[in-house]
């Protein structure tokens, strides 16, 4: 392909998870998504590039709370405009590369129709849209297959002037009930086409935690050693619960079920970068079939995360290299123009908190193209006491579709 001159792209992710435990409605009966084959293989090729995405983006660091699917599906859109060797390389990372793109795109259009429906004291929100510099008009075959299996909306915008800034900040406030509402301070020069995704998430705690209950100035210990005061909630319930040679795991349902956050506490002699590093689709998955109804006295911190992630260089890592050259980028299927786009940075912000009226979160993603066993012992109940760095993810159940991971540290 010659490129004869720089144009720029940004793709946009917006992602918001809330949990609370006010007072609601008894839940009605869980209901469950029903995959074929295929969409299973596809579900955890996804989930492994989530974990694979985790693991490249830890890195050392202390707290981390990023939505690798969030990414998945701006990239799944992207990967319908582009041409065979980028698309090849951009499926492959997002675990999806033994599938055809139509494959593709109807287990995402599955996803983002089902999992919305699956409890109705959960409020999920996935909402696509494409905006394009009027100067510039989109393919339509890109258009017609973005909108048929994502739902995405194309509008026509001026790049130039700050009222383009504004209207998708705007969008993005909208679909994330304002709690992402200026992701962007300006544009960058040369950009030709965002597309963008919004995901919300407002749910409750299935087995909320006591705020009196909390105690104050317990020692939490960080992945540096440092010993810092936190907030404890506690409970002494019922949970899906495990433990194996390197984790306790405990599962905290929302609402019906539909909707789970399992903490993976290391045991205090296992390193965090051991714990990493033993992550996988498998090991989930082992860990899943090992969670049994167990009473535990459950120690969870209180906590926020606020944060700012560069994910190019991850994406990079996990193979997608030829978007990111001016010299390679194939995304000719996008628009009409014959100018050449390219990637020029990914970055996700997210926002996380947990208390005792559950957790509330947001995500937004851009992606910028150039021109084991219950332990109860003699009767007495299992301990699970989060004082020390742990990892969390956020999930479907009945798919076993992960929306978020992350760590505290």
């Amino acid at each position: 392909m010659k490129h004869l001159q720089l144009t720029k792209v940004l793709t946009l992710t917006c992602c918001l998870i809330v949990f609370v435990s006010c007072n609601y409605d008894a839940p009605q009966e869980v209901e469950t998504i029903v995959l074929t084959k295929s969409e299973e293989q596809i579900t955890n090729g996804i989930n492994q590039f989530t974990i694979d995405y985790y693991k490249r983006a830890y890195l050392g660091s202390k707290d981390l709370f990023v939505s690798p699917l969030s990414l998945s599906i701006t990239l799944a859109m992207v990967a319908n405009g582009s041409g065979t060797q980028t698309q090849e390389q951009i499926n492959r990372a997002i675990g999806v590369n033994s599938h055809s793109m139509t494959e593709t795109n109807i287990y995402f259009q599955k996803i983002i129709g089902a999992l919305p429906k699956l409890d109705y004291t959960t409020e999920l929100i996935f909402a696509n849209s494409i905006w394009v510099d009027k100067k510039y008009s989109l393919n339509s075959g890109f258009s017609s297959m973005t909108k048929k299996y994502y739902e995405a909306i194309a509008q026509g915008v001026d790049f130039t002037k700050e009222s383009a800034l504004r209207q998708v900040n705007e969008w993005c406030s909208t679909n994330t009930k304002g709690k992402i509402s200026n992701l962007f301070s300006s544009i960058e020069q040369n950009t030709k086409i965002m597309v963008v995704n919004a995901l919300y998430f407002r749910g409750h705690w299935q087995m909320p935690f006591m705020e009196d209950a909390t105690i104050k100035d317990t020692p939490f210990t960080s992945l540096d050693g440092t010993i810092s005061k936190v907030e404890m909630m506690n409970q002494y319930q019922y949970f899906g619960y495990c433990q194996d040679e390197i984790f306790q795991v405990i599962e905290m349902p929302y609402g019906n079920d539909a909707f789970s956050m399992v903490v993976l506490l290391p045991h205090k002699d296992v390193s965090f970068d051991k714990a990493i590093e033993s992550l996988s689709v498998d090991k989930l998955e082992a860990i899943n079939n090992s969670l049994v109804s167990t009473e535990v006295k459950l120690f969870m911190p209180k906590f926020q995360i606020d944060m700012t992630f560069d994910c190019a260089y991850v994406l990079q890592g996990l193979g997608i290299t030829d978007a990111f050259d001016p010299m390679l980028a194939d995304f000719s299927f996008i628009t009409n123009s014959s100018e050449p786009v390219t990637i020029s940075t990914i970055m996700q912000k997210t926002s996380l908190i947990v208390n005792e009226t559950g957790s509330e979160a947001a995500v937004s993603s851009a992606t910028i193209l150039r021109n084991a066993s219950p332990d109860a012992i003699e009767g007495r109940s299992p301990e699970f006491k989060a004082d020390r760095p742990f990892i969390f993810l956020i999930k479907e159940r009945s798919a076993g579709t992960i929306l978020f991971i992350g760590q505290k540290g």
